[in-house]
């Protein structure tokens, strides 16, 4: 057993001091700045508070011009004066100049492009930022009376102006390890320090090649303006089934904070980029693609310290009826700058993706590949530990002597899984579980029967089954009694199977599937948003399932096909198949038919019955082993928020916040939060609740809302909207319903952050609860006697959570499931960390980026690596909060007891370890029946 685990997280060497460099900061003139801004609006938006798209002219000025790097763009976007762009060296103005003129000109021409209207729409993908124009009634915007062009006479003057009086460049001493600490004592970065400081480190590490058994990997930066990521280059080669395949191994350098500890860390995170190499792969329907680009400088004598790659993004126009640059990459204004050299565009990419990788013309361009796209790649993504702690060891001797690894984190020695059905159970009275069962499989299944029997009570389980294929359905009517201990089903009639044993009754209703799986049929018609179409669409086939056979079923398991048989965007009737039996008051769950995107058909068909199960809320609650602190009448509650965008399930925005809570021993123990009829209600009750609950779908925070025929004006939908405050008005009132008996509450600092701004590390405190920014927090124990509050964090996709492996003391890496303390942070922090699932298991010493004699196949096989999870117990009895509550008599909670309760809960017999505790879990699920559906705008009648 591994007794430490290592992190790939590093901080400030205690003894350095500070890092100080010298950096020029530019700043526009702020009168042009303004006029730019006006001019912008003019032609864009109508709204006094949006900003210019100043992140595209960062990516612009950091791909093209030596040295420069930006941070804070969002805030320059309103406030020219605002320094937000930087340089390690002095950049002349004949760079930075025209590289400006080309953005602004670029910015200030007119698109005509039609977003919403489908079928002929151009590509709403790149309005992502809100460049793009929108039809009104079917009018373009740029034909609307309320938008001006800008004219040529205009920007010709603009652009005078701008050649007369570059941009002001001035010098200064910058620290970039300046921090700050909060009053919990968490470190506070300053906000340069996020972007500049993770820039530096890329240029130490693209400056060391990696020498690793006798080959040479070295890296460059990709520029995207907002973080710093590293790619191996040129790409690594690997020939298999006749042909060959490109990949790079990747670093994400991010700065991150931890609560409670007074120094911030820079995080490196490991992976694999893998590489396009046939004419075939494509951008999977209503996606992008992104395109490094490796092309010299178009300056004479220019001379980057850091080698990059310009990072671009390609997506299928509709209205050119082509791949297209998006996202107004820096790609299209190549061109523009480098007058000399001829420029692929993205259908050429495509067609002939290898001879680009390998270059042609001292140019080079590497297209990821993603497995939504179409075609499959055999190079396997993620590394396993003895690489990525090879890799750790060169990142740690390149940042030194200013940065050091952070010290192992050591095991908490207690029993760290809680007491699974198949190993034991502490009760032989529970339908025929034995304290110490010789057969675990029986034992999970009647745990299963005893979870089944808490939420129906003596009736029956039904379940149809909607079917395509008689493979599926005898897999799916043989693998829901196999999970439940019964014997294999009878058929008792042409479509009627039965299975019945321990007092459990199973009937299942075999149903052809019929028309109902086919694409859904989009009405096209000029001025209809996709958000209606896909709305429209989506009624009509539930109404259709309201015409298929009734039945009483419990829950409905449909045969649906994979994205192949859907390759236009909205046309997969999944989410209009689960409203539809909702409305008739049931649950759905999908599978697969056999194929090359969905093997292993028996294994698929346990997961849906599984799933089936947990939906109807009959989901087994491991007793816990987290120590004698815990109470025994403990409930738990689990927070998530769902959000959707204007590209979610149904293109429509929207934000819903589920409360979850669990009652172990209850009669129906799993319960959700009704908020329209302030209740706890049974989970199954929630999911059908949630699907029929039509009015979610709201107008996205952070994106431009257009004037609507029914009088509703154009305005700026800013993050100031009443969702937060609604949001945090159903916490407080949820916790305000636990009151009654000791409560768990659990959460995701990740998803919960953006309506939650009191649990980011920056404010948080312990044991206190603030919900507003910048409100005081209050105690936790008035929001409840005995409740205690753990806070979680995953990476979070931006490597929040530093990577991890198991070490001995030999120096041997693999993998460990525990609790582990970094011996910081006053005990109120701790990181989580589970086994790897059969099925993904690998020797741990596979090398893919530079294969041995022994792993001649390994850069072809999957590195799954499991998710660690930070674990914060923010608030518990501690012995100052009981003294400010006058309990000083009472013992103080230990808080690793929690935080071990905390962990226990990602452990379950039905499921491989999870990603999240069980509450968060179910709630993050139940966010499947959250489709909110857009509504066509109707003419306001007097």
């Amino acid at each position: 057993m591994y007794r430490l685990i290592r992190t790939a997280a590093y901080e400030v060497e205690p003894d350095h001091g500070p890092v100080i460099e010298a950096h020029h900061m530019m700043r526009p003139d702020p009168a042009w700045w303004a006029e730019l801004a006006e001019r912008y609006r003019s032609t864009r938006r109508s709204d006094p508070a949006y900003g210019l798209p100043t992140k595209h002219l960062g990516s612009l000025l950091c791909a093209l011009a030596p040295g420069v790097v930006t941070a804070d763009a969002q805030a320059a976007s309103t406030h020219g004066d605002t320094p937000w762009l930087y340089a390690r060296e002095h950049v002349p103005d004949e760079v930075v100049v025209p590289l400006i003129d080309t953005w602004a000109t670029d910015l200030l021409t007119p698109r005509h492009t039609t977003t919403d209207v489908p079928g002929t729409a151009g590509d709403d993908s790149d309005d992502e930022d809100g460049f793009g124009y929108w039809y009104e009634n079917g009018t373009p915007e740029h034909e609307r009376a309320d938008c001006e062009p800008a004219g040529a006479k205009g920007i010709e003057h603009l652009l005078e102006q701008l050649y007369e009086a570059p941009p002001a460049w001035t010098t200064q001493e910058i620290d970039l390890t300046a921090s700050a600490t909060s009053p919990a004592g968490t470190a506070l970065p300053g906000r340069h320090v996020y972007r500049l400081l993770t820039e530096w480190a890329a240029a130490r590490l693209t400056a060391r090649p990696w020498h690793v058994r006798g080959r040479t990997l070295r890296f460059k930066a990709v520029t995207d303006g907002e973080r710093s990521e590293l790619v191996s280059w040129p790409p690594l080669r690997h020939v298999t089934h006749r042909r060959a395949w490109y990949y790079s191994a990747r670093l994400s350098v991010t700065v991150q904070t931890v609560p409670f500890h007074g120094r911030f860390r820079v995080h490196v995170s490991p992976g694999i980029r893998r590489w396009v190499t046939g004419s075939g792969a494509r951008p999977g329907p209503g996606r992008r693609a992104t395109v490094l680009i490796d092309a010299p400088l178009p300056w004479a004598d220019s001379d980057e310290r850091t080698p990059r790659l310009i990072g671009n993004s390609v997506g299928y126009d509709h209205r050119l009826r082509r791949l297209a640059w998006q996202r107004r990459s820096t790609a299209k204004l190549l061109p523009h700058v480098d007058i000399v050299r001829t420029f692929p565009d993205p259908e050429e990419l495509f067609r002939s993706p290898e001879d680009l990788l390998l270059g042609r013309d001292s140019f080079r361009a590497g297209i990821t590949y993603h497995p939504t796209m179409q075609g499959t790649h055999r190079i396997g993504p993620g590394l396993m530990p003895r690489e990525r702690a090879e890799l750790d060891e060169w990142v740690a001797q390149s940042l030194a002597p200013v940065f050091r690894r952070v010290p192992d984190l050591t095991r908490i020695n207690r029993v760290s899984k809680p007491l699974l059905r198949r190993t034991a159970d502490p009760d032989p009275d529970r339908r025929g579980v034995t304290a110490t069962s010789p057969n675990p499989v029986a034992a999970a299944a009647a745990g299963r029967r005893q979870a089944l029997h808490d939420v129906l009570g003596e009736q029956p389980l039904r379940l149809d089954v909607v079917w395509h294929s008689k493979e599926v359905r005898d897999e799916v009517l043989h693998a829901l009694p196999e999970l439940l201990g019964l014997p294999h089903p009878e058929r008792t009639s042409r479509d009627e199977w039965t299975s019945e044993a321990h007092g459990l009754t199973v009937r299942m209703h075999a149903i052809r599937r019929g028309g109902l799986g086919g694409p859904l049929k989009l009405p096209q018609r000029r001025g209809l948003r996709r958000a209606v179409s896909l709305g429209q669409a989506i009624t009509a086939r539930a109404e259709q399932v309201a015409g298929s056979p009734a039945t009483l079923a419990h829950a409905t398991v449909i045969e649906l096909d994979g994205r192949a048989r859907y390759p236009r965007p909205g046309t997969d009737p999944k989410h209009a198949l689960r409203l539809g039996f909702a409305a008739a008051g049931k649950l759905t769950q999908f599978i697969q038919p056999p194929g090359e995107e969905a093997p292993d058909l028996g294994q698929r068909a346990r997961s849906a019955c599984l799933d089936v199960l947990r939906q109807i809320g009959a989901v087994p609650f491991p007793p816990h082993q987290a120590g004698k602190g815990v109470p025994e009448n403990l409930q738990y509650v689990g927070l998530w928020l769902v959000r959707h965008t204007s590209r979610g399930p149904t293109r429509c925005a929207t934000r819903r916040l589920i409360a979850l809570r669990i009652r172990p021993g209850d009669h129906e123990p799993v319960h959700g939060w009704d908020d329209i009829g302030e209740a706890w209600v049974p989970y199954r009750r929630l999911l059908l609740t949630l699907a029929s609950d039509r009015g979610l779908a709201q107008d996205e925070p952070g994106t431009w809302v257009p004037g609507r025929p029914d009088g509703s004006a154009a305005r700026w939908n800013g993050f100031e909207n009443p969702w937060r405050e609604d949001a945090q008005r159903q916490i407080q009132n949820i916790l305000f319903q636990t009151r009654d008996r000791p409560t768990l509450l659990l959460a995701s600092a990740g998803n919960l952050r953006q309506c939650w701004p009191g649990i980011a590390s920056a404010v948080l405190t312990p044991d206190e609860l603030a919900f507003g920014a910048g409100e005081p927090g209050q105690r936790l124990s008035l929001y409840g006697p005995d409740l205690r509050f753990v806070l979680l964090r995953d990476a979070n996709g931006r490597g929040e959570v530093p990577q991890w492996w198991a070490r001995d003391e030999t120096g041997a890496t693999g993998f460990s499931a525990g609790l582990w303390t970094p011996g910081h942070t006053a005990g109120r922090v701790f990181y989580s960390t589970a086994d790897v699932p059969h099925t993904a298991a690998r020797p741990k010493g596979l090398m893919k980026l530079v294969p041995d004699a022994d792993g001649r196949t390994a850069p072809t096989k999957n590195a799954w690596n499991p998710r660690g999870l930070e674990i914060t117990v923010a608030g518990c009895l501690s012995a100052k909060a009981l003294a400010d509550a006058g309990r000083e008599q009472e013992q103080p909670d230990d808080p690793a007891d929690w935080a071990m309760l905390a962990h226990q809960l990602r452990f379950h017999d039905s499921y491989s370890p999870l990603a999240w505790p069980l509450p968060l879990h179910l709630a993050k699920l139940a966010g499947e029946y959250v489709l909110p559906l857009a509504k066509e705008h109707t003419e306001a009648r007097p």
